[in-house]
């Protein structure tokens, strides 16, 4: 448990922190780079599985909810949803018993999170109401916002639109009050994504440019880099193909850069919206390539991705048989959407 603490602190260091009583200095590795801290992890993960369980059934509830929240890498890595839901369940429960209430909400909106991205959208909405309700009661601003994001993302996921926004706009205002400039991109970032679903193109490239701007200044290279792979999304469809190509470069080398090259979902998604930017210019064999690339990575990291990817990859390369002229996609919003920006966004575990 020590070793997964330091690799969630290398990894998810901008997340929320919770305190760890069972740190020992001395047992700690000293990893040298994010790659080795998590390849580490990885390493371990049946084992960990194992210790939460065992613990749960021991009654050792601390144990279980702090193990639990030093896996967020794991999480935010893989996208082993029934892992993520099966430990985050015992985590909240345990929690509960060690009267925990900032534990209990960290961990009750990463698995909202998870159940939002497995398809569960009313159960997640249930779990980030919990956190938005308790938040209230001990005046946890931070966490209301949170609940609220979480919220809208999940009408957003559940293409109910409207009652997003309206959501959303309550996270962004309760943000702005509270000067949590992180809080505001992130739910821009989930604004941006229904502007996009509704033609509303040169809406998101704004809001996504802004969102990049103070993840960086808050120093949070990783979610800046996601912004960016969605801006290069929005700019893409609002038809500039330049600015598409470089915010897409931009955010694969942020991720590469941020991970020390280990592999990761939105580093994947990052190259396939370089490759729509590619069909979008009509270069269809760079286009072919790029996605060729993504899906050897979605392989190891995301089925249903590399399920829907390599269905549209066939695609394209039957019209490039075909000598069709444009292999432009399907714009996002529409029903058979294959790109990533539609696909469920999860961000970092736990959206913190």
């Amino acid at each position: 448990m020590t070793n997964a603490v330091a690799v969630s602190e290398m990894v998810t260091s901008s997340h929320d922190r919770l305190s760890c009583s069972y740190a020992k200095a001395h047992l700690r590795i000293a990893f040298a780079t994010r790659h080795d801290a998590f390849q580490w992890l990885e390493s371990q993960h049946r084992n960990c599985m194992a210790v939460i369980s065992a613990a749960a059934e021991a009654g050792l509830h601390r144990q279980v909810w702090q193990l639990v929240h030093a896996m967020r890498p794991s999480w935010r890595q893989h996208r082993r949803y029934p892992d993520w839901i099966t430990a985050h369940e015992l985590a909240v429960r345990s929690a509960i018993e060690c009267g925990n209430a900032k534990a209990y909400m960290v961990l009750a909106l990463s698995l909202g999170t998870a159940l939002r991205s497995a398809g569960s959208h009313e159960a997640a909405r249930g779990r980030f109401s919990d956190v938005l309700e308790m938040s209230a009661v001990i005046l946890d601003r931070r966490a209301t916002a949170q609940a609220l994001r979480g919220i809208g993302a999940t009408h957003c996921a559940a293409r109910r639109f409207a009652d997003a926004r309206a959501f959303l706009d309550q996270a962004l205002r309760v943000s702005k009050e509270n000067g949590s400039w992180r809080e505001v991109a992130l739910t821009d970032i989930v604004h941006a994504r229904i502007d996009m679903f509704q033609g509303r193109h040169a809406v998101a490239v704004e809001r996504l440019t802004a969102a990049q701007n103070l993840l960086t200044t808050a120093g949070d290279p990783y979610e800046a880099s996601r912004a960016r792979a969605y801006l290069s999304r929005a700019c893409c469809l609002a038809g500039d193909t330049v600015s598409a190509r470089k915010y897409g470069r931009a955010a694969r080398e942020g991720f590469l850069a941020f991970l020390a090259g280990a592999p990761d979902l939105w580093s994947a998604r990052s190259l396939e919206f370089l490759a729509f930017a590619e069909l979008a210019a009509r270069n269809a064999r760079a286009a072919q390539d790029l996605m060729a690339d993504a899906l050897a990575e979605y392989e190891v990291l995301s089925s249903t991705d590399a399920a829907r990817l390599r269905a549209h990859l066939l695609r394209v390369r039957a019209t490039a048989r075909a000598s069709v002229p444009s292999a432009v996609p399907v714009p996002v919003g529409a029903a058979s959407a294959p790109d990533a920006s539609a696909a469920p966004d999860n961000g970092r575990a736990g959206a913190q």
